[in-house]
């Protein structure tokens, strides 16, 4: 009986495991998407004609604007997101690789292997959160929460940006004055 039990657990467990996987898959997916839709750098950085890049400034394509003219704290951000997305697509190949792979010792390598990888993705996704209270408070309200993802994630969203407007706080980003949270001021 407690063989079963230790089988069932291991299965529930790699169930979990599979399911973490595809969310992450479906974030870096979901990142790499977005960050496509940003050709801005295209047009600045790159010949047309010749797909060249014309600005020897830019040595990383991870930037979207010049380099040098981008402060430290936003470089290191762009890198820290390109990280995340990079880990992300090795939890997904890990977990490619584990589905097909028969060898026992060859597939407890690879979860090792794909437990890392996921650590070093949570430990992006901390520092990026850490440096962007509007994204924590966001995803404090979706994570680890039973229940609709979706409508944690609507609610989280809508509570976290009215509070943060309500506070004149800066929103993503972080450039705003505020001045949206003058509405409703007495003058």
């Amino acid at each position: 009986m407690a063989l079963d039990v230790g089988v069932d657990e291991g299965a529930e467990r790699q169930d979990r495991q599979s399911s973490l996987a595809r969310v992450v898959q479906r974030a870096g997916d979901e990142l790499r998407r977005q960050a496509s839709q940003c050709s801005s750098w295209k047009a600045r950085g790159r010949s047309r004609a010749r797909g060249v890049r014309q600005d020897a400034r830019m040595p990383f394509d991870q930037y979207h604007e010049p380099a040098h003219e981008l402060p430290d704290e936003t470089r290191t951000f762009a890198r820290l997101c390109a990280s995340l997305i990079e880990e992300a697509e090795a939890i997904g190949w890990y977990q490619q690789r584990l589905a097909v792979e028969s060898d026992r010792e060859a597939r407890a390598i690879m979860r090792d292997a794909q437990g890392e990888e996921f650590k070093h993705f949570s430990m992006d996704l901390e520092y990026l959160l850490r440096r962007t209270p509007l994204w924590r408070e966001i995803a404090e309200g979706i994570l680890f929460q039973e229940g609709d993802i979706v409508e944690h994630g609507e609610e989280a969203e809508e509570e976290a940006v009215e509070e943060a407007a309500a506070r004149g706080a800066p929103l993503v980003g972080g450039t705003s004055l505020g001045i949206g949270g003058l509405r409703g001021a007495a003058s």
